[in-house]
């Protein structure tokens, strides 16, 4: 095998595993949504370990009424989403607080700011995210899709061809 042969053959690989991730991001962002579970962006620190900064939360909608002690939920306050742990349920309320905090929220979560339970998070996902507008965003995911894509359709003629001209050499 040629060092070129062996270049275009890392190169192959590596463009179908692009293509692949990508297919299976689109895959897994229908799938959740199909089972009502919306992605959430992390902004802030308060939540480090567990949920790093610039994360993607996955929220699942969940009854107010099921959610329990350590549940990681999300909730609404003043046009804010907030994702923080249940540290105490009683009377129709969840007090919350973030992981890297040293106290309590003020306040209490009710039925109506509770948005769901965190079901996972992809670390660092949100960054990309967060900072391009969606038409953006798309854009480049679609150009990303159509480069990685015609790469491969390039790479496989010319692999193609390397291996016609082996053929003929040793013929």
């Amino acid at each position: 095998m040629t060092l070129s042969y062996k270049l275009l053959h890392i190169l192959m690989i590596i463009s179908k595993v692009f293509l692949y991730s990508i297919i299976g991001l689109g895959i897994l962002l229908t799938v959740t949504f199909l089972f009502g579970i919306r992605p959430y962006v992390v902004l802030s620190g308060s939540m480090e370990s567990a949920i790093h900064t610039g994360s993607v939360c996955f929220v699942a909608k969940e009854d107010f009424y099921n959610v329990k002690e350590n549940d990681i939920i999300a909730f609404q306050r003043n046009n804010t989403m907030i994702t923080h742990r249940a540290v105490k349920i009683e009377n129709s309320r969840i007090y919350t607080k973030g992981d890297a905090n040293k106290s309590q929220d003020n306040g209490y979560v009710t039925p109506s700011d509770f948005k769901g339970i965190t079901v996972f998070s992809v670390p660092y996902a949100g960054y990309l995210l967060y900072s391009l507008p969606l038409p953006l965003t798309i854009g480049v995911i679609l150009f990303f899709i159509i480069g990685v894509t015609a790469t491969d359709f390039v790479l496989t003629k010319y692999r193609s061809q390397i291996e016609n001209k082996k053929g003929e050499h040793y013929a």
